[in-house]
Formats: C-alpha cells, structure tokens, sequence
C-alpha cells in the first residue's frame, strides 16, 4: 500500500467486490466509486472525482456536474465532476449506448501520488467492437494504451472479412446483365448472384469509394463459378496524418517498463507557474535521477570545496573545527561585493577586537591627534586654529557646573572663569509713601556693586495702585552713581492713561521694557554706586507709594 495520502480509484459493480483498472460492464450496470484510503488528505482544496474521453453521446449521471478542461495543445475538452470524498453511484447508460468512460481522481489539487487516472468502464458495440477514448492511458490496455482497442477491433472484423460476407473490393461485374441491387464497386456486400454470363471485356473500373452497406439480398440458387476476374487496381496511398501536438499533458505522458505495463514513470509539471516553460536538461552522460531526498545539506568539511572556474587546482576549504560542540555559527554575507580580509590583514596596535566606526568601547586607548565633538557627554568646541589645555601632574581640575542653566556656559574674562548668562539678583525696597506736594521732589535709593558687573534690567513690583490724577507724573529714572548717567526710566501713570508705566497693585514692572526695549551705560565695575531716583516735578505729583525693586546683574 502507498504512503498516505494518495488516491486510488475503487469501482464495485452491482455491489460486488471493489476493483481498480477498466473494467467491461454492460447497459443498466449500477458503478460504485470509492477511494482506497482518504488518511492524510487535507481536503484543502475538495477532493475531485472527474468522467473524462467519452463520446459526446454519454450523458451526464445524476448528481454529476459539468465543466470545461482546457488541455496542454489549449483545446477543450467537457468533463463530468463531483466534489467530495464519496460519489454519486453510476448507471451505465441503456442498450443504445457503447463506448468508454475514462474515470479520475484528484486529491489535495492533485499531482503525483495524489492524481489516479487508471480506471475506467467500457460497453462493447452490438457488434463486439472497442470505442478509443480521449486522453486514453493505460486504463483498458496497459502500457500500450487505446492501440490495445484498435488491435482487438481488427481481430473482431477479420473472421467477417474471411468469411466472404463482406467482399473484397474487386473489379466491377462484368458488362452482362447486371445484379440487381449491388453495392457499387469495393466494400459493399456481393449482390445475388445472376445467371453467369460471359466474361465481359469491359474495362476494370477504379476502385469506388465504400458505400454504407446495403441489406442483403436472399441468396440465388449457386451459378457456375465464373472465371476469376481481374485484379482490382492498387489504391492511392493515403494521406499523411496531421502532426501530432508539440506538447502534451502530464496526464497523457507515461513511461512504462519493458515486460511490465503497470510499472509507470510520470511526469509532473504541477509546481510549475502558470505561462511559464520549464526547460529539463539531460546530461551527455549516464546516471541516475536524484530526488531532493537525496541530496545531502550537511557536508564534512573535509570534503566540501569550493573550486575555481578555470583551474579546479584552486580550491578553498572551510574548517569548523574551532566551534564549540553542539553549536551551529552562521556566516553572513554583506549585500555588497569586496574581499575577504584575515585578522593579520588589518594594521593596527595593541590587543582585542577590531575597533568599528559606530559606538566602539576602548579600553585604556592611546590617542594621538584626534578630533573629537563630545567625550562622555561633554561636548567639545574645536579652536580656529589650537588651544592648550594644560593640568598640572597630581592636581586636579574641577569645574562646578551647578549654578549654569540649560544653555549656559563658563567664559574665561582674562582673569577668572565667570559664568556669562548668569544672573545676580539684589533686592531693594522704598519702606515709605511719599505724599503730593507743590514743590519739586527728589528721592533716591541707592545700593553699591560688590564686583564687576553688567545692568540688566531693573523690576519694580508697586504695593498699591496710584491714585493720584495722571497731570503730573513722577519719573523713575536708574543712573550710575548718585546723580551720574541715566541707565533708562520711564513715567508714572495710573490704569485711566498718560505716562509709560501703569502701577497696578503687585503687577511687575520692567525698567529695559518702558525704556524702549534696551538700556545705555549698564557697566558697573565693583565699588559703583547705582541709583534708583523718584523725581516729581513742581505742582501737584502723583503719589508714589511703596515698591520693592530688584537690580538684575549679570557678571562683566
């Protein structure tokens, strides 16, 4: 029994015993077809049982369908199916039909093991002849396929051509009375026998064409033997037969043992690409056909070589003999082409492994000129030209980065490291409101520098709203010194309008701001007076109450 799965055809007649191959059954016969074993199918796609090569008389069986089949040579051909493990019984057709019916089955799509096209059925003809069928194998005549049919043919017309009931075609009657009724000329059945006339010297005539034949008529009584008559001419040779197809279907091709038919090679093309020509060469020289099975994955590397091209002296070998037991190593080939470098091919000092462009890890390295942008997340500047950082052996250098923001950064003045962005507050308050007068009024706040520093701005957050008319202003004005440079300043004003600066309970104030957007002469070198001055002019001034003001420095 094959390995499962396969298919293999089963026919019970009239519920006897299961058999495979053609078998020759008669009119009203009840055909039951089954597999052999469905173990292992995948029914994916449906198994397809399928009634093929008959005449066009045969009809379709009851619960049967019909399709179109498009051959290798792209004809077509109609063929009856059913899809599933178990088809609908067959009665062979009534006593007007004779032929053959060719009888497949394809599992799992079919192919190989799992296509089994060699069974069929056959009904003799009322006169005992074989029907040849399309796409005939070797159902009925083995490994000589429908050549089978026709040999039988012949041996079932001979004995009716030996026995004169068919005559051979012959010269024409003599020019006597001619027989009633008879055939004309070659294969049409001898007429009654006339009275025997003379021997005629009419001309033999060409052979006539075979007429259908024609009924019998009684037997006459037995004439005198006529002499025998001349010998009918030699027919025109026939036709050359159409050239067979230049390719064929894999379910028509088949190899077949000498002495043995039902030991059969086939070839199947199913795994090739639909409108695709698959080429098979065969070698100048005798052997064997290896199956995938056969063909080793795992070589020894004592015999697995790789050659040259045009001198087979060339050779490499690989050696695995440095892979720990047990463990397979995968080489990888770079999608790019190059040259296979050795350890002693790379320059280099010192010990380990190679060192690669991206993200290598160094252990103690020795570097000479390099260029570097960052080392340990320290990101490195490069001179215009050079620079010389010089510690002295067994110091340290340490640079507390603590006090920078994000963005900041030390810059060295000439004398010191300071840190350029960053910023000294000093807070100042006016503890006393000041009260409208008459007269010109002058106050001034003033705080010193502690060491060489840049203004930059001056906030001043009012403890309550002016309430004061808006006619005359007080001016906040920020100098160097006691009474020296104006670093900027600006007006008062309350929240209905007139002046720059409107004194909003708790609402900051920007000097830089009401100033434009800038301040003038804001060097303070350590030891400056500066000065935040309340100015109001002659006539009734605005109140200005109690503020809280800061200085904003930043290192010079």
């Amino acid at each position: 029994m094959p390995t499962p799965p396969y298919a293999a055809v089963k026919i019970s007649v009239n519920g006897g015993a299961l058999t495979s191959g053609g078998l020759t059954v008669t009119n009203g016969d009840v055909l039951t077809l089954s597999a052999e074993s469905t173990v292992g199918w995948r029914m994916s796609p449906t198994p397809e049982w399928r009634l093929y090569g008959h005449y066009s008389d045969y009809t379709c069986p009851g619960g049967w369908s019909t399709k179109s089949v498009t051959q290798a040579d792209g004809s077509t051909i109609t063929v009856y199916y059913y899809l599933g493990t178990t088809p609908p019984a067959i009665t062979v057709q009534g006593s007007a039909w004779w032929g053959k019916v060719n009888i497949g089955l394809y599992v799992d799509g079919g192919g190989g093991a799992l296509t089994d096209e060699g069974s069929g059925f056959q009904v003799l003809s009322p006169s005992g002849q074989y029907d040849i069928s399309h796409r005939e194998g070797v159902q009925f005549g083995g490994g000589v396929k429908w050549i089978q049919a026709y040999r039988q043919n012949i041996r079932v017309m001979e004995p009716i051509l030996a026995s004169g009931s068919v005559g051979p075609t012959g010269a024409t009657g003599p020019a006597g009375a001619t027989g009633p009724a008879g055939a004309t000329g070659g294969t049409g059945p001898t007429g009654p026998a006339g009275p025997t006339g003379a021997t005629g010297a009419g001309v033999t005539g060409a052979t006539g064409a075979t007429g259908s034949a024609g009924a019998t008529g009684p037997t006459g009584p037995a004439g005198a033997t006529g002499a025998t008559g001349a010998t009918g001419s030699t027919g025109a040779t026939g036709t050359t037969g159409a050239t067979g197809p230049s390719s064929v279907s894999d379910f028509d091709f088949a190899v077949f043992r000498g002495g043995d038919p039902t030991a059969i090679a086939k070839l199947d093309v199913s795994g090739v690409s639909p409108g695709a020509t698959r080429t098979l060469s065969v070698q100048d020289q005798d052997g064997t056909i290896a199956l995938l099975s056969d063909i080793a994955t795992v070589f020894t590397d004592s015999v697995f070589r790789v050659r040259n091209a045009s001198d087979s002296s060339k050779q490499v070998a690989f050696s695995a003999a440095g892979i720990t037991t047990g463990q397979t190593r995968n080489v990888t080939v770079p999608d790019a082409d190059g040259t296979m470098a050795y350890t002693s091919d790379l320059a280099g000092t010192g010990s380990g492994q190679i060192v690669h462009a991206t993200s290598p890890t160094l252990v103690t390295p020795v570097l000479g000129v390099a260029t570097a942008t960052s080392i340990n997340k320290v990101t490195l500047t490069a001179p215009a030209t050079s620079a010389t950082l010089t510690i002295a052996d067994g110091t340290t250098f340490y640079v507390d980065l603590s006090g920078l923001a994000s963005g900041q950064a030390l810059v060295y003045n000439g004398t010191k490291w300071v840190n350029r962005k960053r910023y000294i507050y000093i807070p100042h308050r006016k503890v006393q409101t000041d009260s409208a007068t008459t007269s010109p009024y002058n106050e001034r706040i003033i705080l010193q520098t502690f060491e060489d520093l840049t203004v930059e701005d001056v906030f001043i957050f009012p403890e309550a709203a002016l309430t004061s008319n808006d006619t005359n202003y007080a001016l906040i004005t920020a100098r160097l010194g006691v009474a020296g440079t104006t670093i900027g300043s600006f007006n008062t004003k309350t929240s209905g309008g007139g002046g720059s600066g409107s004194w909003v309970n708790n609402t900051q104030l920007s000097l830089k701001t009401l100033n434009g957007g800038s301040l003038s002469n804001t060097s303070a070198p350590s030891g400056t007076n500066v000065t935040l001055e309340i100015t109001k002019p002659g006539g009734t001034g605005a109140t200005v109450p109690i503020f809280n003001s800061v200085w904003i420095f930043s290192p010079a």
